[in-house]
């Protein structure tokens, strides 16, 4: 299965992204997707069918870029019937994302989100940018929080901040 190909998708948005004029950190919680993450302002919402090997899968994208960083959340709910282990779907994730970018995996780390299986990734791309990813599976969800700018986007408080603040909001 091609989990990754959102790291494309999030690579295209991150660069069209538009610019936050001010920081006005609140809650965004999208419709149906089970999760909250907090953002520096009001994200540009887009839904994309994402081409994998069991079909197009719809996700739900938000992104906001302040001029400095790029936040990006996303999700994307595979068919019920879908049996993966959340091993091997986290690793896919990890995976694609970094052969997306054409980037180096940098660091990964094993996460729990509320009880969920997750990771946080950080890879090296291209141009001297870092790109932050965390994300987890929630059921046939698969949640991301991301984040990216040039080198030193890692130390950050802002995308700290965002990174840290992706929760789940359901139980199963």
């Amino acid at each position: 299965m091609r989990h990754a190909r959102w790291a494309l998708v999030v690579i295209t948005l991150i660069s069209a992204a538009t610019q936050a004029t001010a920081q006005n950190w609140k809650e965004h919680r999208p419709d149906g997707g089970g999760y909250v993450v907090e953002m520096p302002g009001e994200p540009k919402v887009t839904w994309q069918d994402v081409p994998t090997k069991i079909g197009d899968i719809k996700t739900y994208i938000a992104v906001l870029d302040n001029g400095t960083i790029a936040f990006v959340t996303m999700y994307s709910r595979y068919p019920e019937n879908y049996s993966a282990s959340a091993d091997s779907i986290l690793e896919a994730g990890r995976n694609g994302a970094v052969a997306n970018v054409k980037g180096k995996l940098r660091a990964e780390t094993n996460v729990t989100i509320n009880s969920f299986p997750g990771r946080e990734i950080m890879i090296d791309a291209p141009g001297e940018r870092v790109m932050i990813l965390r994300y987890f599976l929630r059921g046939n969800t698969l949640i991301q929080a991301i984040t990216g700018g040039t080198a030193g986007v890692e130390t950050n408080a802002d995308a700290r901040r965002f990174l840290d603040s992706l929760r789940s909001t359901a139980d199963k």
